[in-house]
């Protein structure tokens, strides 16, 4: 019964195809990329086409320079931040459109990132905050746990048209995006999650079993606290994870299950 739910929860590699030839360990994004852009400016354009085409946002909608000018304020009041989300999976693998912009902020700055955007503020939880700039949605994530201030800390160095950006590493995406997959109420947004967990895993071929058994004690960790039948959704996700780890020839880094 457990693994007819697995199925019907959670896509297999196996029908996921984003055409990508698979006999290189390191498959060969520029295809996917515009001329003279990297992929992490490829899917900030993608997301500005997108949007302009299906939302009717006005023409002058402009994705990058919005974020352009968050970041130069998010730099100005010295508050720490990294990229996660859609476009923070097109830095790691193939760029993909994506409706809004993800920060990872520490938990000690979040009232001043509000107080900053007063004005463009359009509300939130205890985990989050949620603004609008230019017409473009920002979510700032607040750390609440410290996996979250590690991957903030530990993060990735990013251009965007010549302006330095920090970008969460690929194992801390993976266990966003896993967790996201399991939280999610929409089931389109969860399948997508899990689909960008596959692309993710599939072009960062030196995520090793390290790596994941990482991943799976901090899941443990983190939701434990919710007892076996509160967690057993989450040990579906990482029973999830080995077996898209199977299907894509990585069972050398399967992670021991908690």
């Amino acid at each position: 019964m457990q693994g007819a739910s697995l199925r019907s929860d959670f896509p297999s590699a196996r029908g996921y195809d984003d055409g990508v030839n698979r006999s290189s360990s390191t498959p060969d994004l520029s295809e996917y990329l515009y001329p003279g852009c990297n992929a992490l400016e490829t899917a900030v354009r993608l997301s500005t086409e997108q949007l302009r085409m299906f939302r009717r946002v006005p023409r002058e909608y402009d994705m990058l320079e919005a974020m352009k000018d968050v970041i130069a304020r998010l730099e100005q009041a010295g508050i720490p931040f990294a990229l996660i989300g859609g476009l923070a999976v097109g830095y790691h693998s193939i760029p993909r459109a994506t409706k809004d912009v993800d920060f990872l902020v520490n938990e000690e700055d979040a009232e001043r990132a509000r107080q900053m955007f007063a004005g463009e503020y359009r509300g939130g939880m205890r985990d989050f905050l949620l603004f609008e700039h230019a017409g473009v949605r920002f979510d700032l994530v607040v750390t609440r746990l410290r996996w979250h201030r590690d991957a903030l800390a530990q993060a990735k160095d990013g251009v965007v048209e010549g302006i330095p950006i920090r970008v969460v590493p690929a194992r801390d995406l993976i266990l966003l995006k896993l967790i996201a997959s399991v939280e999610r109420a929409n089931l389109g947004a969860a399948s997508q999650d899990r689909t960008d967990v596959i692309r993710v895993i599939e072009h960062n071929a030196d995520l090793s079993k390290t790596e994941f058994d990482w991943m799976a004690r901090t899941l443990s960790t983190a939701y434990g606290m919710f007892g076996p039948a509160g967690f057993a959704k989450y040990r579906r996700a990482l029973e999830w994870l080995n077996e898209t780890l199977d299907q894509l020839g990585r069972t050398d880094a399967k992670c021991d299950l908690p």
